[in-house]
């Protein structure tokens, strides 16, 4: 057994790990978006630019339901984890699916306030809510049972 001084540090040792992991992966995340719109302005028209911007706010406002349930889930994993509740990937699914109804109901005359040519467009990007909202699911239970390098690497898989 090691005495109490050398488990402490271990312990506080892992916790800094499993910081910077997540604090890595939140920096590729952003760096990666930073891209993608510095690469959007330099190849896309103003109008262009405008139509994709304006579909990133729309997918923006579809994963903020995923980011929720990824909260609540990485709370009651942590807070009772032997504890059975529902499917949290079925769960994401559903979230995701009720981000998603509105958008496809309203996808015509928002289509015409974004000025986007059609309906394509919202349409595939409510079908996006689904596995973001699934892929949240997944990473709150990651974060509910403190696996914070497995959280890294799903962070910049979902983001």
């Amino acid at each position: 057994m090691r005495p109490p001084d050398a488990r402490r540090g271990s312990t506080v040792a892992r916790v800094a790990a499993s910081g910077a992991a997540v604090a890595a992966a939140s920096v590729a995340a952003n760096v990666a978006s930073y891209v993608l719109a510095m690469v959007l302005t330099r190849r896309l028209d103003p109008a262009g630019y405008g139509a994709v911007a304006a579909l990133l706010n729309v997918g923006v406002l579809l994963a903020v339901p995923g980011l929720s349930l990824q909260l609540v889930l990485a709370r009651r994993v942590a807070a009772a984890p032997a504890e059975p509740g529902p499917s949290p990937l079925l769960t994401g699914g559903v979230v995701g699916l009720a981000a998603a109804v509105p958008v496809v109901l309203v996808a015509g005359p928002l289509a015409s306030v974004l000025r986007l040519d059609g309906v394509t467009a919202l349409l595939l990007a409510a079908a996006g809510a689904v596995p973001i909202a699934v892929g949240h699911a997944a990473l709150g239970v990651l974060q509910g049972r403190q696996w914070f390098r497995a959280l890294a690497v799903g962070m910049i898989g979902v983001i």
